[in-house]
This record gives C-alpha cells, structure tokens and sequence, in this order.
C-alpha cells in the first residue's frame, strides 16, 4: 500500500487533490483507501435521531449498518486510546492495510506522519505565500498542487527541485509521482 499525506490550509484544494487523483486511479482498477483527521470534539459521522444513533446512546459499544450500496462499522471508542497520537494513526493504518489497498491517501495527522520517510508528501497551496509556509513547516515534500495557476508567478516548474504542478492538467505527473 502507498501511502499519500496531502498538506494545506482549509481551502488550498486537498478534497479537489485527492478526489482528482481517486477518480483516476480508480478508472486504472486500482484499490483506494482515505484516511481523514476531523478535528472538531462534536463531529460524529452518526445523525442524530438515527436507528444506529439511538442505539449507540442506549449503550451499544459497535453498530453495524448495511445497505445495498454501503456498509458502515462506528464503534463507540475510538481506534487508539488518544486519537492524536502515533499508536492512533498506527492502528488505523493495521486497520486499513488488511483492506488490500493500493494507495491510502491521508489528510491531517500532520506532525504524526513527519517521522515516516516512506510516506509521499504533496504540498496544496492557493498562493505562492501559503506555499512557501508549508515548505518551511515540512520537511520532506515531493510535490506541490496549486490551486489556481494564476496565483503563482513561478520562473520555472520547480521549486528547491521540487515539482510544481496544477491539475486537472498536471494529474498524469502527479499519478506518476505517487506511484
């Protein structure tokens, strides 16, 4: 499994990144996980009022929910013990590895994954401004992703010899650089 962490502020175009790249790798028959950092302490994926709500608040610790399109596992505790921590992250990727993938993309659990040389770093910015923060912030990038080519007034393709890129034109290179 290839593991892809994505970078950026809210707004530089992670979501549009990452669904680009599924849609095309998807259509190559590959197999495509994604792995997300909420942040919030009231995000909860269950609806309130719902059957699997209802019963998650009566005491149920796992509810399965099946669907002829979808099957969903929400457990009342969490993964890891702390889900800001390594052990966390680590157990979701054991999680996730049995699922046979072949590329994992990641967003968030930006200091946990800092320590994994392995793991591919693509950089998404909206401006030249957010992407030299982000490169002072990481220090290992293989790609950076504009969101608007007119935002950044490059000289040439590169930056420190890293590739700058911008999809939907760019997706080719981007896949080949994940790959």
């Amino acid at each position: 499994m290839k593991i892809v962490h994505f970078l950026g502020y809210s707004g530089s175009g992670k979501t549009f990144t990452i669904s680009c790249l599924i849609r095309e790798l998807s259509k190559a028959g590959k197999n495509i996980g994604t792995l997300k950092h909420v942040h919030s302490q009231d995000f909860s994926i269950d609806r309130r009022g719902k059957d699997s709500w209802i019963f998650k608040k009566s005491g149920a610790s796992v509810m399965i929910v099946l669907s002829p399109h979808e099957s969903v596992v929400i457990r009342q505790k969490r993964i890891g013990s702390q889900l800001d921590s390594e052990s966390a992250l680590d157990n979701a990727f054991r999680v996730l590895k049995k699922e046979k993938l072949d590329y994992l993309f990641v967003e968030g659990f930006n200091n946990m994954l800092e320590k994994k040389p392995q793991i591919k770093r693509i950089v998404c910015a909206r401006n030249e401004r957010e992407m030299e923060k982000l490169l002072k912030l990481h220090k290992k990038v293989d790609c950076i992703v504009g969101k608007n080519q007119n935002k950044f007034r490059l000289t040439g393709k590169h930056i420190s010899k890293i590739s700058v890129l911008f999809l939907p034109k760019n997706k080719t290179e981007l896949i080949q650089i994940i790959s």
